[in-house]
């Protein structure tokens, strides 16, 4: 994944471990991959929107929690693809997991009834904790992209599980959230595989088509949709689950929110 003929810029030397198949300053002298930068408002804006959502509605806060880390890995993600550095890398990387972590542990908790299962939590943070700390000892992105992954495979079967143990739940959600992901995978492998070919197309097609050719930007908006679909359908479940009255509004007739007409949780409800 290590790009080659690419331009020097602001950030100077790359010292990240991986280099995208984006030329890099192409569009400008400040920003190393430009549209796999600015596709990261992709990940940042619904989920702010998100996280306001869910708050102003009274779900729990690990809904927050979650959009919130949405945000970060969006916010990482800008910062590691402006800069192709080692430290911006990990700013994306980090909070991969750790969000993923939370969404594995609302999963779990789908049907938990009587508070918070805190031993739960600490024993999937600290899970989590050795899971970075292997990969910063290692500096090894296979081990990262192991872990990611396997997180990832997990978290597709607690929800298809929970999905299955839920009869009233539409599977609209899941269904977008997951066929987004997987769609936006392949394109970021293909690109992987194949980067040569795609650069070659890219140049044929020229500026103005060929911007849409960078298929690790599609990524990001697909993974972004998958990402925030996947919330609101956890969200959803939590409701099912624990009998709270809801509806599922449509922002701009695109972006769902789960709006609970029962009482508001206190603030410190996880």
């Amino acid at each position: 994944m290590t790009a080659s003929a690419n331009l020097d810029g602001y950030w100077g030397a790359i010292t990240s471990t991986l280099d995208w198949c984006e030329e890099n300053y192409t569009v400008s002298f400040y920003v190393a991959e430009f549209w796999n930068t600015v596709s990261n408002l992709a990940f940042i804006i619904p989920s702010l929107y998100g996280a306001y959502s869910a708050f102003a509605h009274g779900l729990e806060l690990r809904f927050v929690l979650a959009h919130l880390g949405v945000v970060m890995i969006g916010t990482g993600s800008a910062m590691f693809h402006a800069t192709l550095k080692r430290t911006t890398q990990l700013l994306d990387e980090i909070p991969m997991l750790f969000t993923t972590a939370v969404l594995l542990f609302i999963a779990m908790e789908i049907g938990t009834q009587n508070g918070t299962n805190i031993r739960g939590a600490l024993a999937l943070t600290f899970t989590t904790l050795i899971a970075c700390a292997v990969y910063l000892a290692t500096q090894n992105s296979t081990i990262f992209f192991t872990i990611y992954g396997s997180m990832v495979f997990a978290l597709i079967f607690m929800c298809v599980r929970a999905f299955r143990s839920q009869d009233s739940v539409s599977g609209k959600l899941i269904k977008i959230s997951m066929w987004s992901y997987f769609i936006g995978f392949l394109l970021w492998n293909f690109e992987n595989n194949f980067c040569r070919y795609v650069r070659d197309t890219r140049s044929a097609l020229g500026p103005s088509v060929g911007m849409l050719t960078h298929l690790h930007t599609w990524w990001h908006i697909l993974a972004a949709v998958g990402g925030y679909w996947c919330i609101v359908f956890l969200a959803q479940l939590r409701m099912v689950a624990t009998k709270r009255p809801y509806a599922i509004s449509y922002s701009g007739g695109m972006l769902p929110v789960v709006v609970s007409s029962g009482p508001v949780l206190p603030v410190h409800s996880v």
